[in-house]
This record gives C-alpha cells, structure tokens and sequence, in this order.
C-alpha cells in the first residue's frame, strides 16, 4: 500500500517500543527495500543494540537510525530515561551507527526538565556526526505526565533559538509538537533578507504556504535570501 503513494515515495520508519525485538525486522525491511521504500530505525538503546547488530541492520539497506538523547550528561540523561547507564550506552551507539556508514539522528525531549540543557545538548550532538538533531516538544501522556512543559513564553523563546541554531549548524534542526515553529522561522528570517520560498525549504519553515481556498498551496513572495548569522548566536547561546 505505501509503495502505491506515488512519487516521491514516502520514507518507512520502524519504530516502537523496541523494534529490533520483533522476530520480523529483517523481513519487514527486505520488503520495504525491494519496493523501493527508504527504510529508518528509531530502536530503544538496551543490549540488544550492539555493533554487530547495527552493523547487520546496515547490510540489510537501512540508511539512518535515530537514538534518544535528552541531556548532556549522564547525571541528566539517565534521570529523564529512569536507568542508569542509558548515556554512556547511547553514544556507544551512536559511535557504532556513525562506524556502519549510517545517518545518525538525535531525538531530544523539549520540556522543564531539559531546557537549560538544551545549548550543551546541541554542543554534544554537533560533536556525533549527526544529520539530524530532532527536538520533541513535551506531550504530556504516559510517563510525560510526570514532566512539565513550557509554558507559550518559554517555548516562544526555545523556537527563536531553535531557528537561529538552524542557520548555522552543521545538521538539519527539526521541531515536534510546535507547529507555530513555522511563523517563527518567518518572524525571524525575513528581516535577515530570506526570501519565503527559501523559508518554506527550510526544515522549521517547511509547510509555509498560503492556501487559495481550494486547498492549494503556495509560496509567498520572493526576496534575496540573506547570510547566515555569526557563530556567537549558535550552540552557545542560552535558550531561556
């Protein structure tokens, strides 16, 4: 059914729980593979993710995998996932990740808990390699009941860096469950010069679009795009 989506044809993204626990990984990925289909993998860092693994995942024709990383120590790390160790076991992973040839994604909480963390986190990723630094805005369901999120002053000023980060780094920045990211992205590159068709390319601007009332959307208008900001505004920058 995925592969009847036409093209481009849409990524496929085995996640979980803990997808490398189900007996049919493989299987499922040698299907998806032979349509055509990109394959990603979000797996739980345990011991069953060890070098080997990842690197058999790679022969098997995956091309990225996303680890959770929600502090910039293992002090911060391990009290966000509940067990001990998680930190060290998770770069371990990533290390093998980046070893096997694959793209490497990083997935952070956004909430209380981890927001004046954030600056060291994007120092920490930015040293893995990665291609994708994707920050998930708490939703409080589950075991985030336990946690706080931003309150809209807050997280207003998280986005502002999230954009201005995303200018400079040397990895795609994403944001989940913050949608009005997108007027931000606006707000803040416009007046540096970017036109709105560059926004909308954008990973934070993606989705800018008038709609013409028919359900069609289109760019706005075009302006010079502009240089990226200094370096001081980047991965040192306090958030909040």
């Amino acid at each position: 059914m995925i592969a009847s989506f036409g093209r481009p044809l849409p990524r496929v993204v085995l996640t979980g729980g803990d997808p490398i626990e189900r007996a049919d990984l493989f299987e499922l990925m040698a299907t998806a593979r032979e349509l055509g289909l990109a394959v990603s993998l979000t797996p739980s860092v345990t011991p069953n993710l060890r070098a080997p693994v990842v690197t058999r995942l790679a022969a098997a024709g995956i091309d990225s995998i996303a680890l959770s990383l929600d502090g910039s120590t293992a002090a911060r790390h391990d009290a966000i996932r509940g067990i001990p160790g998680t930190f060290a076991a998770t770069l371990e992973a990533a290390r093998s990740v980046r070893s096997a040839g694959l793209g490497l994604q990083i997935n952070t909480l956004v909430a209380e808990e981890t927001v004046d963390d954030l600056p060291a986190i994007a120092r920490l990723v930015a040293g893995l390699d990665i291609i994708r630094w994707s920050l998930f805005f708490l939703v409080p369901v589950g075991r985030g009941r336990l946690l706080q999120g931003l309150d809209s002053a807050r997280a207003e000023r998280v986005l502002r860096w999230l954009v201005d980060l995303s200018r400079m780094a040397p990895f795609a920045v994403t944001a989940t469950e913050a949608m009005h990211v997108r007027r931000i992205a606006v707000q803040r590159l416009r007046p540096a010069g970017w036109t709105d068709e560059a926004i909308a390319r954008t990973d934070l601007g993606r989705g800018f679009r008038i709609n013409d009332g028919r359900g069609v959307g289109s760019p706005l208008s075009v302006r010079a795009a502009g240089p990226a900001p200094p370096a001081s505004r980047g991965l040192s920058r306090p958030v909040a």
